[in-house]
Parts: C-alpha cells; structure tokens; sequence
C-alpha cells in the first residue's frame, strides 16, 4: 500500500516538473 501510494505521488510530481522545467529554460 505504501509502496502503491508513493508510485502515485512521485510520478504525477515528475510528470509536472519536467514541463515547468521545459518553459522556464525557454
């Protein structure tokens, strides 16, 4: 369950960094 709960915390994070990184390097 833990294991289950940081996947989907970690991943939805990384999903919206990358982007902002993306624009802010723009």
């Amino acid at each position: 369950m833990v294991y289950k709960h940081a996947i989907s915390t970690v991943v939805p994070a990384r999903a919206v960094s990358i982007p902002i990184e993306s624009s802010i390097h723009e």
